[in-house]
């Protein structure tokens, strides 16, 4: 059996050692963040979601063999072996990943003159709710191709970078990106208060607000205000403790200049559903300072932590992180996500004063 990985360069051993916990397999092509592999599992994709991954951000089911990629008829061969595999109803939507095979085509290119060949056999191709999801992943000069149910996918896309860079905006920094894909990831639902700690330049910040929260970004930097200005978003620098609660509203962003480290309590009445951290220090250190709010959190409360890995030594970060939120948040789910680079994004909820809390889903 054949599948295509989409995996973490950072972190590769870790990502091999998590696959070995499910099968046995061999690499047959890999390019940085991806690769196809061969097992004697016939249900790698399912073990893998039910074993709790954190490294392997998504993995599909492939056909057997390849077609080796040439100047010479290899669209028309290719079409001809993904079209043995299609089912005989159904909507369809073609999706091609190119890795590394600088060919003439652009995977735009071969995903149109797919979609264009089936539609003139009368299948009907649906580029938002398919019934089966068609894929062409080109690697390093062989083509391999799969189908898939649409509403069995484990993700509803094959390549994370074009899903995110076509469907969603990040103007303040490349940041939004880990957040946007870590609320998909996690199905964070909607709150009313988000506490951001060390915020600047504000990109999540931004992400939260797009998101519905009222926001509480604390860092002593600047914020990029007037991108926030033009976004409709009113802005209030505060300096002083303890935040009015009624003064906080939709649209509102609350930039406390201070340092987090520095900070003990909000005021009483804030009582936030959504505390994030994405400062650039050892977990210990993180979760110190995320720990000095548990009074402005309301029970159940979510929590978004970036697992900074100052080596590739994940596994030992991930303890720390564990040890240090041990007694106060519940693990919910720790991933590595494609806008990840040598990090991890955890989520996990708030148990509130030692009682069991609602795990923000």
């Amino acid at each position: 059996m054949l599948y295509f990985a989409i995996t973490s360069n950072s972190f590769r051993k870790s990502s091999i050692d998590e696959l070995n916990k499910i099968s046995r397999f061999k690499i047959l092509d890999e390019f940085i963040n991806s690769m196809v592999i061969e097992s004697e599992e016939v249900d790698f994709v399912g073990k893998l979601i039910r074993n709790g991954p954190i490294f392997i951000y998504n993995m599909v089911f492939l056909q057997e063999g390849a077609v080796k990629i040439t100047e010479e008829d290899y669209l028309e061969i290719l079409y001809q072996k993904l079209h043995l595999a299609l089912p005989k109803e159904g909507s369809l939507k073609i999706e091609c990943v190119d890795l590394n095979c600088k060919t003439s085509y652009s995977a735009k290119e071969i995903e149109i003159f797919m979609g264009e060949r089936l539609e003139a056999e009368g299948r009907a191709v649906d580029l938002k709710s398919p019934d089966h999801l068609a894929y062409v992943i080109m690697v390093n000069g062989h083509c391999y191709s799969g189908v898939s149910e649409f509403g069995r996918l484990w993700k509803k896309f094959i390549e994370p970078e074009r899903h995110y860079h076509t469907n969603t905006k990040y103007p303040i920094s490349r940041s939004e990106l880990k957040l946007i894909q870590a609320f998909d990831e996690f199905k964070v639902r909607q709150g009313a208060i988000a506490i951001d700690l060390g915020a600047a330049p504000g990109g999540w910040s931004n992400c939260l607000l797009r998101n519905k929260y009222k926001v509480i970004a604390i860092d002593n930097g600047l914020l990029e205000y007037e991108k926030f200005k033009s976004n409709n978003i009113k802005v209030r620098v505060s300096e002083s403790l303890p935040i009015n609660t009624p003064d906080i509203k939709i649209n509102d962003l609350i930039h406390v200049k201070s340092n987090a480290r520095e900070i003990s309590d909000l005021g009483e009445g804030i009582k936030a559903d959504l505390i994030l951290n994405d400062m650039n220090m050892e977990p210990e250190a993180s979760v110190s300072i995320l720990l000095n709010f548990l009074r402005n959190l309301n029970p159940g409360a979510g929590l978004i932590l970036t697992i900074k890995c100052i080596n590739r030594k994940a596994e030992l970060h991930i303890r720390k992180a564990e040890k240090a939120l041990s007694g106060k948040f519940k693990i919910i789910s720790i991933r590595c996500l494609p806008a990840n680079r040598q990090e991890l994004t955890l989520y996990a909820s708030y148990l509130g004063d030692g009682k069991s809390a609602e795990i923000q889903k």
